[in-house]
């Protein structure tokens, strides 16, 4: 779960009268998890964990001075303070930003967007929902769907570069796909959801992080849906993959529109319909 144990001590009427800090806070530490991913593949000496805690307190030191330099009421940089577990003394303060400062942690995730990280991982988990959709319509009547099977349709037949030098920029080979959603899997429904967003405005408004948000937690619950193609029948996720939302964020109800692949589709009707006719043949001439 993305929270902080010191909120267990605020009423939650008081967490619910400052849901707008809240949301900032969820995103400053989805942020740190962008750059230091859940799975992080330290074999020793982990230092993930505190590099993300300099990376939240950082963005939250940033967004708390910017509300001291618009002057905002005392009531609500009291909360901030509070909320954001932010140090007493100015010399704290400035020692954590320089510890990591803002603008290194805009940079770095800028050049991972550059690298199309995020947008690859993205596009992998909307096709897997989507194979996943176009299973559950067929005659299948089941929301099957794998990695391998997701991957191989983004892939397909088609080399990484075609005959004219093109590649489309959020193509990947099938480890380095495997690689990055065993990374991000534990918040790779947060990753999907911002790409979303963010390609019609950037994410930086309350209102604009509760619909991702929002999105995230729709998309959760599509993912956890899904059911692997063998003969248990087992989920492709569970519920303990994945980060959760502390439940004194409000949500809004999200349902946004699942198209299967039609082609996809055809082609699983098609097989089935096929060997339906191959097996009535059969018993016809068992029959005769």
């Amino acid at each position: 779960m993305i929270t902080r144990t010191i909120y267990k001590s605020f009423p939650l009427e008081y967490l619910g009268d400052h849901q707008d800090i809240l949301l900032y806070d969820v995103f400053h530490h989805l942020q740190a998890y962008l750059l230091y991913p859940p799975h992080c593949g330290c074999e020793w000496l982990c230092s993930c964990d505190e590099m993300r805690q300099k990376i939240v307190l950082s963005l939250n030191m940033d967004f708390y001075d910017a509300a001291v330099e618009r002057k905002e009421n005392g009531d609500k940089l009291h909360a901030m303070r509070f909320l954001f577990d932010i140090p007493e003394t100015t010399f704290c303060r400035l020692q954590y930003t320089k510890a990591y400062p803002s603008w290194l942690i805009h940079k770095e995730l800028q050049r991972r967007e550059r690298d199309n990280l995020f947008k690859s991982l993205e596009h992998l988990i909307w096709t897997l929902l989507r194979l996943a959709k176009t299973n559950e319509v067929s005659s299948f009547n089941t929301p099957w769907a794998s990695l391998k099977g997701a991957i191989q349709l983004i892939l397909g037949d088609m080399p990484l570069k075609t005959k004219n030098g093109t590649q489309k920029p959020y193509f990947c080979g099938e480890k380095a796909y495997g690689k990055r959603f065993r990374d991000y899997k534990p918040i790779c429904h947060f990753i999907t959801a911002m790409e979303m967003v963010k390609t019609s405005s950037p994410i930086n408004t309350p209102d604009q992080i509760k619909r991702f948000l929002s999105i995230a937690e729709w998309l959760k619950t599509r993912l956890l849906a899904v059911q692997t193609m063998n003969v248990k029948n087992e989920r492709l996720f569970l519920q303990e993959n994945f980060f959760s939302l502390p439940d004194w964020i409000q949500l809004d109800k999200v349902d946004l529109p699942l198209e299967p692949f039609e082609g996809k589709l055809k082609e699983i009707n098609e097989m089935i319909e096929s060997e339906f006719e191959k097996q009535t043949k059969v018993w016809e001439i068992r029959e005769a």
